[in-house]
């Protein structure tokens, strides 16, 4: 187990070394919503690596990551669409705290109006009279932007990897599963660490790091995916493969 965290933890390092300061195109929505993801997965990675002394909040961090590229899979899945319907919805969510800058309001309605957001309304409130408060009520939308595709995170994990789809989804299914037992105090997490003064062995920092690390390369490899000049990673790709059972890009 030590000589596979040492292996991982290396490729990892190497991974962010890499790549960390790449000046990638953003030239496109697509281009955008990538980068912004992998950007925010090398900070999580670099946390992860940090937390050396506390691998449970490590593990937290990395089920961060996993919901990050779940995520991303499922933005990319349709891209057209949902990385419109994605970037969208941050209009949406800002109309919670538009109280506390009424001074936004006409640019937000504008907004609406201009990209056409009464689409993200739910249905029950589309067949209303589309008025300026109505489209100014944060109530009146979904409140999740993947919404009403998909329920929640595990439907999105469902509804990607039917007939054989996303293995790299696949692959991590499982994983995201016990990740979260570590976000919402489970007690086959809490125990053995918390409660009980016994030192019982746990796997929490292979767990950290192998899941940051194949969130940080899959991620990596949607980047580069929609890059026309691509970066070469092929010797990480190597080593990486060696230790993973899984080809996150087909």
């Amino acid at each position: 187990m030590d000589d596979n965290v040492k292996k991982y933890k290396k490729i990892l390092y190497s991974l962010i070394e890499r790549t960390q300061h790449i000046n990638f195109e953003l030239n496109s929505p697509i281009q955008h919503a990538t980068v912004s993801f992998y950007k925010k997965m090398v900070s999580s990675a670099k946390s992860v690596l940090h937390l050396y002394n506390d691998y449970y909040n490590a593990c937290i961090l990395a089920s961060h990551m996993l919901e990050g590229l779940i995520l991303l899979s499922w933005m990319l899945d349709k891209p057209k669409e949902r990385v419109r319907q994605y970037a969208d919805f941050g209009t949406i969510e800002f109309l919670e705290g538009l109280h506390l800058h009424p001074e936004e309001k006409d640019d937000n309605l504008n907004f609406i109006k201009k990209n056409n957001l009464k689409r993200l309304l739910k249905k029950n409130i589309q067949g209303q009279e589309l008025t300026d408060e109505v489209l100014l009520n944060p109530k009146n939308y979904y409140n999740k932007w993947y919404r009403p595709e998909a329920k929640d995170i595990n439907d999105i994990v469902q509804r990607l990897t039917n007939n054989g789809n996303h293995p790299e989804i696949t692959n991590i299914k499982q994983s995201y599963d016990r990740f979260c037992a570590y976000k919402h105090y489970a007690p086959y997490v809490m125990m053995p660490r918390y409660g009980t003064s016994m030192n019982i062995p746990n796997c929490d920092k292979f767990l950290a790091i192998s899941i940051s690390l194949q969130c940080l390369y899959i991620t990596f490899m949607y980047v580069n995916l929609y890059q026309l000049n691509k970066t070469d990673i092929q010797d990480i790709t190597q080593k990486y493969s060696r230790l993973t059972a899984f080809y996150p890009m087909r």
